[in-house]
């Protein structure tokens, strides 16, 4: 559920529908596995993201101007992709057919696993507390979006998609410049930035072992900062809370097993059960 929940709106929200889900499934993985996670540079691991791509590529460059041809002929579509195809952009921009190919590849790249890895993390956190549990439940049943929303990102701080962030340093940078903790990190040095920690900061956050709703909204890393907030941020936030608020929904949820990541970085199984309806 949740990685097919996320590929049905690429195909139907974004209008990237795929030749089958099979593929979907195998391009989404196989791309976000290798930009973001193949830290051994694991040859198979790349070459699996470059076909990927490549075949993406050719399904779009296929698929485009046969949307073009439907929406000149007055289907009425509003998928995303349908948009850009009928949007005119200024020659300086550079937005011709290739970058729209590329930004549709981007919708199902980065938008499924992270998706997916979210859902089941968080929903594995709340499982672990039976009294939060109760209370995302009867939110659950609510119609706060807010705050089922707040219980989401609050679950995911104790277990987030991305523990730290990889980095390459071009020039010497002097850190927290002025305080006893300042430090240089060297041209050429490569960097993991730990949100997770920075997320459990007691030094930034009252109590960081305890599950609170009320924290500040710079406390959650998830999404990025500034010009690095990911693309996704806006339809992550409605997407994930929304999917958990259905599954927390069924009436005695609970999960069946532990998260099985089969020695990768992606949750591959996470089993729950629930109670048969009287």
């Amino acid at each position: 559920m949740s990685r097919l929940v996320p590929i049905q709106l690429t195909r139907e929200y974004f209008g990237f529908p795929g030749p089958d889900l099979a593929s979907m499934f195998r391009w989404s993985r196989a791309t976000q596995y290798d930009m973001f996670h193949n830290l051994d540079k694991d040859p198979k691991v790349h070459q699996d993201n470059i076909d990927a791509g490549q075949e993406m590529r050719a399904y779009l460059t296929q698929l485009l101007p046969q949307r073009r041809e439907q929406l000149k002929n007055g289907a009425p579509l509003e998928d995303v992709f349908s948009r850009l195809l009928n949007s005119h952009f200024d020659d300086s921009i550079g937005f011709a057919d290739e970058r729209i190919i590329t930004n549709m590849m981007g919708t199902l790249v980065g938008g499924i696993e992270t998706t997916s890895a979210a859902i089941v993390q968080l929903l594995d956190e709340l499982f672990k507390r039976p009294r939060i549990l109760k209370e995302a439940i009867d939110v659950a049943s609510s119609n706060n979006d807010h705050l089922m929303y707040r219980y989401c990102w609050e679950a995911l701080r104790f277990n987030p998609i991305n523990p730290f962030v990889v980095r390459h340093c071009r020039t010497d940078y002097r850190i927290a410049k002025g305080s006893l903790r300042a430090t240089t990190i060297k041209a050429g040095s490569t960097v993991l930035i730990s949100t997770r920690s920075a997320m459990r900061d007691g030094l930034q956050l009252p109590a960081p072992s305890s599950f609170a709703i009320d924290r500040p909204e710079s406390v959650y890393m998830h999404l990025g900062y500034g010009m690095h907030t990911c693309l996704g941020d806006q339809i992550s936030r409605i997407q994930v809370p929304e999917i958990v608020r259905r599954i927390l929904q069924i009436r005695g949820v609970r999960p069946a097993a532990e998260i099985d990541y089969a020695g990768g970085p992606f949750p591959e199984r996470y089993p729950i059960t629930y109670d048969t309806p009287v």
